[in-house]
């Protein structure tokens, strides 16, 4: 009996290793069929391929493959279909395989251009994490992933907290020669934008003390000013869900929240911030 376990195992293993084996040969006339079909040209170019590097952390690899085989199925809007279609299938199999091994830590920079989503007063600026996208990890998951950002540049997207999980967004960005940084936040869930200090450069990283904290809700708009910092230093700002006093906020606020899940925010340093 435990022979024949063994030998139906055996035969399962080696029937998806044939499989997988077989989509990789034929992934090449899988991906050309597609590209043909699919509106926008989806799979046309290098930066799509990172869309499957659905765990941010930089290369696409067997972590990325079991997020697909958990989401496989009908998946409307779900980060696992890479292809669009309502559905993560053998597509998105295909599509994940075809860029196996593709570093994506060049690509994570996302495009200015966009605009902020929800009514909290639309304006141009880095549009970016779509509900549930979460890809600036920072120092949650190695290696630490942060945006690069400049002095005075709008960022907004939106967050959201369900499920014992939440989005969270990591900044970096240098200050200049006052040594001074505001924040302006706008959200439209309970949001804390927090200076953080810690080792930023090891994998993994972490966070030894918050100097500042902003926060916002329902379309407030919040500033705060912090001098003391010095010139030329690398600051990181994290923006999550969180109430007032810092505590994290990990259930109430899902994507399509009837309030809404927008958020902005400003990092001012150097000219940009007026000292009184």
């Amino acid at each position: 009996m435990l022979r024949s376990e063994r030998l139906r195992s055996s035969v399962g293993c080696f029937v998806l290793t044939l499989l997988l084996f077989m989509l990789i040969i034929n992934s090449q006339h899988s991906r050309d069929t597609l590209a043909s079909s699919l509106p926008g040209g989806l799979l046309a170019g290098e930066p799509e391929a990172c869309q499957a590097d659905l765990n941010g952390d930089g290369t696409i690899d067997v972590f990325d493959l079991l997020l697909v085989l958990e989401s496989w199925g009908p998946c409307p809007a779900c980060p696992a279909d890479l292809t669009n279609t309502g559905a993560v299938d053998v597509f998105d199999l295909l599509f994940l395989l075809e860029n196996w091994g593709a570093s994506c830590k060049a690509d994570r920079t996302p495009r200015p251009g966009g605009v902020c989503p929800g009514p909290c007063g639309q304006k141009e600026g880095l549009a970016i994490m779509p509900c549930p996208d979460a890809p600036y990890t920072g120092c949650v998951s190695p290696p630490p992933v942060f945006l690069d950002i400049e002095s005075g540049q709008s960022v907004c997207g939106e967050l959201w907290a369900d499920g014992g999980s939440r989005a969270g967004l990591w900044m970096r960005l240098q200050t200049g020669e006052n040594g001074a940084a505001e924040i302006e936040l706008t959200s439209q869930i309970p949001t804390l934008a927090q200076v953080v200090m810690g080792d930023f450069d090891s994998s993994p990283c972490g966070i030894t003390s918050v100097i500042l904290s902003v926060h916002s809700e329902q379309c407030t708009t919040v500033t705060e000013l912090l001098n003391g910092f010095p010139p030329g230093e690398d600051i990181v700002i994290f923006v999550s869900p969180s109430h007032p006093n810092g505590t994290a906020i990990f259930h109430g606020y899902p994507c399509g929240s009837p309030g809404g899940n927008a958020f902005s925010v400003v990092v001012r340093t150097g000219d940009d911030v007026t000292l009184e």
